[in-house]
């Protein structure tokens, strides 16, 4: 198949008119028009990788439709392109203060300094502990559990 006929086809199965996959690609309408109807057989790598995103739609998938991956390091290169459109922004919002029991065992609150907050954020036992909802399998955990699981990773690994 050509690589104008599968973008056709992509478009249309997402519903999408070819002005609104050049708004959300970058991709001027007319060049678009120009891939879809064959007079234009080679579109670059770049455009590719903004057609994909434009679609929602696999940008190694793209890239092997047009005849581009024959080769390792080609296949390579695009894998990990592939993977960029996998991650999503999110925002977390995190504790200006970090409360600490010090040597003494008397609780101690202080600034959060940067590394002090991914702790927070990446520690199991920090997560555990704070007031925020945790799920397991798409499961809230309940107060209980949590404590449960502290626990048992305190018996594992202490």
């Amino acid at each position: 198949m050509e690589i104008g006929v599968y973008i056709r086809n992509a478009r249309s199965k997402k519903g999408l008119s070819a002005r609104k996959l050049a708004e959300k690609s970058g991709v001027s309408q007319a060049y678009l028009s120009q891939l879809e109807t064959g007079q234009n057989n080679k579109p670059s790598a770049e455009i590719l990788q903004k057609i994909s995103k434009g679609l929602d739609i696999s940008y190694l998938e793209l890239m092997d439709e047009a005849g581009y991956l024959t080769n390792l390091d080609e296949i390579e290169e695009a894998i990990k392109e592939d993977r960029a459109f996998d991650e999503t922004p999110v925002t977390v919002y995190l504790p200006r203060f970090v409360t600490k029991l010090d040597e003494d065992g008397i609780l101690t609150r202080s600034s959060a300094k940067p590394e002090d907050l991914k702790k927070l954020l990446f520690d199991i036992h920090s997560l555990l502990n704070m007031g925020i909802d945790l799920h397991y399998k798409d499961r809230l955990l309940t107060k209980e559990e949590k404590k449960k699981i502290l626990t048992m990773l305190e018996t594992i690994l202490e």
